[in-house]
């Protein structure tokens, strides 16, 4: 797939291993701003560490993402609200609570 998302920012949940991993690497590839989210602070800041960087701002966010509550408002932090340009993956399930903010993050 080649996607051009430079300028773009994506939040990956679950991003310490396996598909979650991947897809933050990847999307960095792209050209992405990557955030990426799990519970393991250690393995996150390796992955930050790791990732393509060409003038991109990658952060990481220890979370737990099976509690909803406070996800939706760091989510809401991360999106500038000017900026459209804004994607967001997870690895886990959704919360269904999170659709109203998903919806407009990839609208």
């Amino acid at each position: 797939m080649n996607l051009d998302l430079i300028n773009r920012n994506a939040l990956v949940c679950g991003a310490s291993k396996g598909i979650g991993r991947s897809i933050a690497i990847e999307l960095a590839k792209m050209g992405a701003n990557v955030t990426v989210a799990s519970r393991n602070e250690q393995k996150l800041k390796e992955l930050v560490a790791e990732l393509p960087n060409n003038h991109q701002q990658h952060q990481f966010l220890v979370i737990d993402t099976s509690d909803s509550s406070p996800l939706k408002s760091i989510i809401e932090k991360l999106v500038v609200p000017s900026q459209k340009q804004s994607q967001m993956l997870s690895s886990k399930h959704i919360p269904t609570t999170l659709l109203p903010v998903i919806s407009l993050l990839v609208g």
